[in-house]
Order: structure tokens, then sequence, then C-alpha cells
């Protein structure tokens, strides 16, 4: 399986991404929309995830690239592609599927706590100052108390608002400060590989690897 991997600036990498798709013998084909001169055939592509990154969909105006990438993710929705967002990536996505998005009231950052749709809760981090509303016919997976839409899924798109991919390391390369505690990343982790699985096994026409 190749999945296109959408990144907005060098430094917000694939993150536990990468070891998640090598252990299921997945290809990430990264591409740094930002530069990106030609955007790949969707019949390349099997699945895409589309990362954060310091933009918000409000510059899509002034930024070209911005506007091509949600041109390109349009016509990967309508292809059935499998999509998967995470903050900026997921805010994209929940535009074309129809949903606003819009300001926090205040930006959400650090350690908080997720509360999943089956009662249980995690920590995860976060790094963000937009959210967005809940698609038509989406199914909310996940709320904090800043942001209650965190994570849905909704036809093909799969929205992460929260870093399940980063650890404590990436946060402070990517924020420029450390976090106000020990945060331990196995759990969110875990549910990052869980949510990808199901997503994969639900939406693509190649059958996916599980461990």
């Amino acid at each position: 399986m190749i999945i296109a991997l959408l990144q907005h600036h060098h430094e917000e990498h694939a993150g536990h991404i990468q070891a998640w798709a090598t252990s299921r013998g997945y290809q990430l084909l990264p591409l740094l929309t930002p530069q990106l001169s030609q955007w790949p055939r969707l019949t390349a592509v099997d699945a895409v995830i589309v990362l954060g990154g310091e933009y918000d969909l409000h510059q899509r105006s002034e930024l070209p690239w911005l506007q091509q990438e949600l041109d390109w993710l349009a016509q990967a929705l309508a292809a059935k592609l499998p999509l998967i967002g995470i903050c900026l990536g997921a805010q994209l996505l929940s535009h074309l599927l129809g949903a606003r998005v819009l300001p926090l009231m205040s930006p959400e950052f650090g350690i908080q706590p997720l509360t999943l749709s089956s009662g249980d809760c995690i920590e995860v981090l976060q790094a963000h100052h937009y959210r967005f509303e809940l698609p038509n016919h989406a199914t909310l997976l996940g709320s904090t108390p800043l942001c209650q839409q965190q994570i849905y899924r909704c036809q093909q798109v799969l929205a992460l608002q929260c870093h399940l991919e980063w650890d404590s390391n990436m946060y402070q390369q990517l924020i420029g400060q450390r976090l106000q505690r020990e945060f331990n990343h196995q759990p969110a982790h875990g549910l990052l590989v869980q949510l990808l699985d199901q997503h994969l096994a639900a939406h693509s026409t190649i059958t996916v690897a599980t461990t």
C-alpha cells in the first residue's frame, strides 16, 4: 500500500505514523505541499494522510499552494480514497465535507485529556488555534474540554484535531517549549494504531495488514 503523506513543513514529519506504516509493510510517500510543483495521480496512491502545520484554512486565498492542496484533496474525496487528516489536515478535510472551521475561544496546547466515545480517557498532545465543526452524518469519536470535536469519522474520512503521532521530543521541537510535565505517549500511539488500522480496513480496496 502506498500512502501519500502531505506535509506542510519539514519539521512536522510522520512521527509515530512511520513506525506504524513500517510495521504494516506500507510505503509512505512524503509530499512537502508548499514546494510541490506536480501532484501525484490519484491512481498512484492507495490512501492519503494530511499532517498539521502553522497555516490555516483561511489563508488559501493568499497561499496558492494551499488552494491547490484543497483541490487535490477534493478529487481524492470524490475518488473515494481513504483520507486521514491531523490538525490542519483535519480542518481542510472538514471544510471539504461542508463543515465550518473556526477560531478557538482559547488556544489548546500541551497535554490535554481526551474522552473517547467509549467513555475511556487518555492524555494527548495538542497545538492548535482553530477547530472544526462536525460534518453532517459524522460520528464523533473523541472530545476535550476546550474543543468538543476532536476525532470523527465521516464517509472515508478520519479526522483528528489532536496529535496522536507526536511524543514529547517532537512537541518540544515544533512548539519550541517543553511540556509542563512528563507525558506518556504510549496510550496515544496505541489509539492511533487502532484508528488507522480500523479506518483502512473499512475503506481501502487493498487488503490491510494488522499485528
